[in-house]
């Protein structure tokens, strides 16, 4: 197995497959590295982190991936990644490497709008302070989907480095684009913790209002779950779940063929029909309700909202959540491999 040239030291990293239910192609895995001295100790850039690299299992390949993250303190460092791994097996899960120390540093290899693959039309880490400046909440999937944020004062600790804390009362993130429209195949989700306090309240956590209903998840008003979705003109929902003051994953996908709605990685409903879901006049709001009047507004903190125009399987959905949940990420490092192990040593003979 290769080394990649050029860098000094490298770890490796197992996807571990328990929670991995069908083959996955393409899929941004999160990785955190955590205090890690190593790392710390040998990145060439301090600053920035600009010498990371990653590469799948033949030691050589590069993979792209976006750099939320990067810090080192007292010699450790701690770091958020999103990296896209061609393939995940059920079987077997997979093998990538971190590589870090080029002797550089000052070569940036991030390339965020490609870790996420083509089928992703927004994913919108919300972190930053937002002030209404226009493109403020960032897209980083490259479909160029922006949106501004009204009445925010700083962000929060989240589940994936920052998020944003909704206050109940002024604030809500509008995205600007309207391209996020999906004739059939589609995937909508977020990341929410709400407030205890607010439980009992209705709010919503991503929606776009469509005719006398909306599209999107949040909580009705006696403290369940909410869910909707309509589909040439058939509402599907479901409401009759209880929330609780922790962070939660709501996924709702269609394929043309079947509605599905997910809590946690749990499928809760799986319905019937065709058709497509129609064209939405009113913009996609995060902490809102999607009308104009942006009401039913959100207490507590929003994190990893993304759409896509594919429906995710069961498998993706499943995986996502155990990745972003889990304190090991599904993940197990390796320790520190240093390039000289890999090169090879001339033997002089008198």
């Amino acid at each position: 197995m290769a080394f990649l040239a050029g860098w000094t030291y490298r770890k490796a990293i197992t996807i571990q497959h328990t929670n991995v239910d069908s083959n996955l192609v393409d899929f941004p895995v999160y990785i955190k590295i955590d205090a890690d001295g190593d790392i710390g100790g040998n990145v060439s850039d301090t600053t920035n982190g600009y010498d990371i690299r990653f590469t799948e299992d033949d030691g050589e390949t590069l993979l792209k991936y976006e750099r939320e993250y990067f810090n080192i303190d007292t010699g450790d460092c701690t770091a958020h990644y999103w990296v896209k791994v061609p393939s995940i097996l059920a079987a077997s899960g997979a093998i990538i490497y971190i590589y870090y120390n080029d002797g550089d540093g000052t070569i940036d290899g991030e390339d965020a709008a490609n870790t996420w693959d083509a089928n992703f039309m927004g994913v919108f880490h919300l972190s930053g302070s937002y002030d209404g400046s226009a493109d403020e909440v960032v897209d980083s999937s490259g479909g160029g989907n922006h949106g501004v944020g009204t009445g925010f004062s700083s962000e929060a600790d989240g589940l994936i480095h920052k998020c944003q804390l909704f206050d109940g009362t002024n604030d809500y993130l509008t995205i600007d684009r309207n391209d996020l429209d999906n004739a059939q195949d589609t995937t909508i989700e977020a990341w929410f913790d709400p407030d205890a306090g607010a439980l009992g309240d209705q709010m919503r956590i991503l929606a776009r209002y469509y005719s006398t209903t909306c599209l999107g998840v949040g909580s009705s008003g006696d403290g369940k779950h909410y869910f909707r979705l309509v589909v040439d003109g058939d509402l599907h929902t479901i409401e009759t779940i209880a929330m609780t003051d922790a962070w939660h994953h709501q996924v709702i996908t269609y394929d043309g063929s079947r509605v599905k709605m997910y809590i946690d990685s749990s499928k809760e409903y799986d319905e019937a029909d065709t058709g497509d879901i129609g064209s939405y006049t009113k913009k996609w709001e995060i902490g809102a309700d999607g009308k104009s009047s942006a009401t039913r507004r959100f207490d507590g903190l929003i994190d990893e909202v993304r759409f896509s125009d594919k429906a995710r399987v069961e498998g993706w959905v499943k995986f996502e959540y155990h990745n972003l949940m889990e304190g090991d990420n599904e993940l197990e490092w390796s320790g520190a491999e240093s390039e000289s192990k890999f090169t090879p040593k001339v033997m002089m003979i008198n």
